[in-house]
């Protein structure tokens, strides 16, 4: 239902008019492309606005786009016979404002002008030029001749200047945006912008007023908009840095005369032909001079995605070159990552602006750079004082990362700076490693004459495949004495699959990664358990997790990995992460651990499912549709497999069942719901029995921490079945161990149930891991 307007146009924010400006950016979009967007619709999508505004700037849009165009709307009167009237019949609520628009209409008609009517050509190349358009007004003695775009704020011409005969860029803002004071300040902060002259900086050749409009006249830019150049493909980190350094140099031009940007984004900076940025807009500039500024304190002001902590509180005295910093921060991380920092709502990305660290790029992307990150991260510092004191600083730092040498900004340990250094010395390395491998070649040439090469008798070789090929393969020990992977036992294979790694017997988590072929695309991973034998087994189970197959050579193949596909998360519940998870002990304080996010199947596998997969094997047979599938825990695995899933940790089941589902539904009363089981609702998903009667498989062995079982479990007493109780019936409370599961210690071949979950990105690093928190990572 579309809001009644209610709130006046002049009690609006500087920070709604910037929304408005969006939408209407969206909806000429979607009328440049000819997909004939619905006013009612946009109304509805962006019910949080002022409907009175919004609807006044779509119709003025769409306007004046059918008479540029040519085109009426299909089954509504001809805009050009009727004018905004031709609007009333499908907005009677609305009819003030279009009998105000089309007074408005009658009376710019009728104003008169100063040069003959005539056809210009178009043949400038400009981000979304428009066609061409016929001259109809002047002001002072520019011709105004084709819009060039159009937002809430105002519009932008293409217009000729009939004094220096040139083309030149006007933006004209609307009359109805500016009080007099208002004005008054646009003009004197423009006319300070219009002071920069820098080779990346549009240059503002004029501003002025031809009452009762202002304008400003800039230089025209015949190119394409970063935020285009983005949309249509991806930037390399080299040529990120490169185009930041140049636009960081510009803003310090700025910033050492006394003007703020306020609004730096993509859309703000213009590339030319031969790809040199410029940046545009100063319409938010704010002067260091002690003045007025034409922004209240307290109003947020700018694109909400792009501001700095201290803009986002609307905190104007404290906003100076730090803040611009800030923003070229974002539009780093941006250009590195291909998305920004902080998405969602605009109350949503204000909290995480001020609240919220950002995910470092490099666990976006690991191709990153770790200067690139570094930088990045220093100018997204939430304090002020902690990030590049200037924007000269930053394109310093930029230039010193193109150049190898180690940052000026950034302190870097010893080890680093000699590896830069001899990064720089090619040459004097290039001898140095010809000489350390000739000496080598001739030490192993001379150890296995003498002495003989001997592979070590307690290394497997093991070869991994995968389903396709060319994917990269990390192996995690698994710790015997818990069941789960061990993160200081990480080995990271060389090359793409398939591919040979020499591994001691054990049992491993194995992480295989295919890397997409398009930069914006997700990354496909599988996590599953193999076992490299010791060479005294022989005869290998017919379970997934223990098969093998010694070949004639003595290499070990295993069972390829088929990587399932990027939507493999499709369906189930995604369960946030926690960094203060406490480990509840009963003769000591509570250990706190963090936890990473993970996904979790809504309810555990069924006869049903197994029929849908056509999977038979690994399951007891029970009569009738629907009963929970229960199964050995090598079938679990087995399966979940086949899912592009895996079995949860012990610790992951606790924290679902006695923290993220500690409550089951009520009724009016307040009431648990009787014969019903418990449940809860997770991102939109209703998860089902996880304190039902039917025990459910984890990873953990008996005596791993969040298990509660005794330790030093026989090999035909793990993994541990376990059943949260937070939930529970009044006589399960008594036999609940510390960590409020009720556990059984049950032979691997018994049979429970089994539910799916899958991390939300490759456990590769040590911080993808459950661990004790804080510092305690390292520990490990």
């Amino acid at each position: 239902m579309i809001r009644p307007p209610t709130e006046p146009e002049a009690q609006r924010t500087p920070l709604q008019s910037d929304l408005i400006d969006q939408a209407c950016d969206q909806f000429e979009a979607a009328l440049r492309a000819r997909q004939r967007p619905q006013i009612g619709e946009f109304l509805k999508r962006f019910s949080d606005l002022d409907s009175q505004v919004l609807f006044r700037e779509l119709v003025s849009v769409e306007f004046e786009f059918d008479l540029m165009h040519n085109e009426t709307i299909s089954c509504d009167p001809d805009p050009r016979k009727f004018g905004f009237l031709s609007y009333s019949e499908r907005f009677p609520e609305f009819a003030s404002i279009l009998l105000d628009l089309e007074q408005e209409r009658i009376r710019n008609d009728e104003r008169p002008q100063r040069a003959s009517t005539k056809v210009v050509g178009d043949d400038t190349k400009v981000e979304n030029p428009g066609p061409v358009k016929v001259v109809t007004r002047h002001l002072n003695q520019f011709e105004l001749r084709a819009i060039l775009g159009q937002g809430g704020f105002g519009v932008v011409w293409r217009a000729w200047d009939t004094q220096l005969e040139r083309d030149v860029a006007v933006k004209v803002p609307r009359a109805d945006r500016l009080t007099t004071d208002d004005k008054i300040l646009f003009l004197r902060e423009a006319r300070a912008a219009a002071n920069l002259q820098h080779p990346n900086i549009v240059q503002i050749y004029e501003v002025g007023e031809d009452t009762p409009e202002v304008y400003i006249v800039q230089e025209l830019i015949t190119g394409l908009s970063l935020k285009s150049r983005l949309e249509k493909e991806a930037m390399k980190p080299r040529d990120a840095a490169v185009l930041l350094a140049k636009v960081a140099s510009a803003a310090h031009h700025a910033h050492i005369r006394g003007i703020v940007h306020r609004d730096f984004k993509p859309a703000n900076i213009l590339l030319d032909l031969q790809g040199e940025p410029h940046i545009a807009d100063f319409g938010l500039a704010k002067r260091d001079t002690g003045e007025e500024s034409f922004l209240v304190a307290g109003q947020v002001i700018g694109t909400p995605a792009y501001m700095a902590p201290e803009q986002a509180r609307g905190e104007h005295a404290l906003i100076d070159a730090r803040t611009d910093v800030y923003a070229l921060g974002v539009i780093l991380y941006e250009l590195l990552t291909g998305t920004r920092p902080f998405r969602g709502t605009v109350s949503v990305i204000l909290d995480q602006i001020q609240q919220t660290v950002p995910a470092p790029p490099r666990t976006l992307n690991p191709s990153i750079p770790r200067d690139l990150e570094a930088i990045c991260l220093k100018c997204m510092a939430k304090d002020q004082s902690k990030r590049y004191t200037t924007a000269e600083a930053l394109a310093e730092d930029l230039q010193m990362y193109l150049n190898g040498e180690t940052l000026r900004g950034i302190p870097a340990a010893m080890p680093r700076r000699i590896w830069k250094w001899m990064g720089r010395q090619q040459r004097l390395m290039v001898a140095v490693l010809i000489t350390f491998f000739m000496v080598s070649a001739l030490a192993g040439v001379a150890f296995w004459q003498y002495g003989g090469m001997k592979v070590p008798q307690d290394l497997v070789e093991m070869e991994f495949t995968t389903k396709p090929e060319g994917c990269e393969i990390t192996t995690v020990a698994i710790d015997p004495h818990t069941g789960e992977p061990d993160p200081s036992k990480i080995q990271h294979a060389q090359g793409m699959t398939p591919l040979k790694m020499r591994l001691p017997p054990g049992d491993y988590l194995v992480v295989a990664v295919l890397k997409s072929t398009h930069p914006y695309e997700a990354e496909r991973f599988h996590e599953v358990y193999r076992h490299v034998p010791s060479p005294s087994e022989t005869i290998p189970f017919i379970y997934t997790f223990l098969t093998w197959k010694r070949q004639a050579d003595g290499r070990v193949t295993v069972p390829s990995i088929t990587i399932p596909p990027a939507d493999a998360s499709e369906g189930m519940a995604l369960v946030e992460g926690t960094d203060s998870l406490k480990l509840p002990r009963k003769s000591a304080p509570a250990e706190v651990w963090s936890l990473p996010s993970f996904y979790v199947d809504p309810k555990e596998i069924t006869i049903d499912d197994m029929k849908a997969w056509r999977i038979t094997e690994y399951v007891v047979k029970i009569a009738g549709p629907g009963p929970v599938a229960q199964q050995n825990y090598f079938g679990a695995l087995s399966v979940l497999e086949t899912r592009g899933k895996r079995l949860p940790s012990a610790a992951e089941l606790y924290y679902l069942s006695n923290v993220a589902c500690r409550n089951p539904p009520q009724n009016d009363n307040g009431r648990t719901q009787a014969g019903k089981p418990p449940l809860c609702e997770i991102s939109g998903q209703v998860i089902e029995g996880l304190h039902s009667d039917v025990w459910e498989w984890t990873t953990t062995i008996a005596g791993g921490p969040f298990s509660g079982c005794p330790a030093a479990p026989k090999f035909n007493e793990y993994p541990a079945s376990l059943r949260a109780t937070g939930c529970g019936q009044k006589e399960d409370r008594n036999k609940e161990t510390p960590t409020g599961f009720r556990c059984q210690l049950e032979p691997v071949f018994k049979k429970s149930g089994s539910r799916g979950v899958r991390s939300t990105k490759p456990r590769r690093r040590l911080e993808d891991f459950a661990a004790p928190n804080p510092g305690q990572l390292k520990l490990l």
